[in-house]
């Protein structure tokens, strides 16, 4: 549905530790680490293995710590 919709979608590979980028159909390696979207949706399994896990960990601190560069950025802007 969500490739239907023209959304980007992101997999994570457990067996390799890579993340692949589904595009026309297709699934294609990922040559940068993703980070998620206002609008990300997270789908897995219930039972994930500690490299998923720690995975899934850097991919947020990934998106939340350059949300608050980005934050802070701004803020110096106005000299606060």
């Amino acid at each position: 549905m969500a490739m239907d919709m023209g959304k980007t979608i992101y997999v994570y590979d457990p067996d390799t530790s890579t993340w692949f980028q589904a595009k026309n159909k297709r699934f294609r390696l990922k040559p940068d680490l993703p980070t998620l979207a206002l609008r990300s949706v997270i789908l897995g399994s219930k039972h994930i293995g500690p490299f998923t896990n720690n995975e899934i960990q850097r991919l947020f601190h990934r998106t939340f710590s350059t949300h608050l560069q980005d934050l802070a950025r701004s803020l110096e802007e106005f000299d606060l």
